[in-house]
């Protein structure tokens, strides 16, 4: 497996920083989406423990999660970051940026380098720097505020977004 670029498609991650998304989308990533990582350990764990607490395994489920054992399994699931699913896309994100993992939008920009290798740089998008096609937000996640920097910048976005033709999108995205 390649970092950076999705098994299923061959098509690269967007990464893309948080002062370019709207900042209500930004919060509906926190407050709606859901945390793909709890999602599946909490699945594995229940499949492991139900038949031992029964009715209690929920309570038995919330005592492990809170314990350092749930901390340390996590870490398997992702390296950094918290991986979101959210309306069609997959993202994860990060301290300063987002990783847009599955999106049914791509465009093409420059390659991320070095910090996200393979990675599509979702910032650089002007025709001079663009040789890789990578997934992306849709146009009504990008902010309008920021200036005539900003504004440039989505008369850009808005003509190269295009959506994936690929084939059963959402199989790829349910992939958990």
């Amino acid at each position: 497996m390649t970092a950076n670029i999705c098994p299923t498609t061959g098509m690269r991650y967007g990464f893309i920083g948080h002062n370019y998304i709207d900042a209500g989308i930004l919060e509906d990533m926190l407050m709606e989406a859901q945390d793909i990582r709890y999602l599946q350990l909490k699945a594995e764990w229940m499949e492991v423990h139900r038949s031992e607490y029964g009715d209690e395994a929920e309570a038995k489920w919330m005592d492990y999660w809170e314990s350092d054992e749930a901390d340390n399994n996590l870490n398997e699931y992702c390296c950094s970051g918290v991986t979101f699913s959210m309306k069609e896309m997959r993202i994860t994100w990060f301290a300063d940026s987002i990783s847009v993992v599955w999106s049914p939008w791509k465009m093409v920009c420059a390659v991320c380098s070095p910090c996200c290798p393979n990675g599509g740089d979702l910032e650089s998008i002007e025709e001079d720097e663009s040789t890789v096609e990578a997934f992306c937000l849709p146009m009504e996640y990008i902010s309008e505020y920021g200036g005539e920097r900003m504004e440039k910048y989505r008369e850009l976005y808005k003509k190269k977004i295009e959506r994936c033709p690929m084939v059963g999108i959402r199989s790829g995205m349910n992939r958990v």
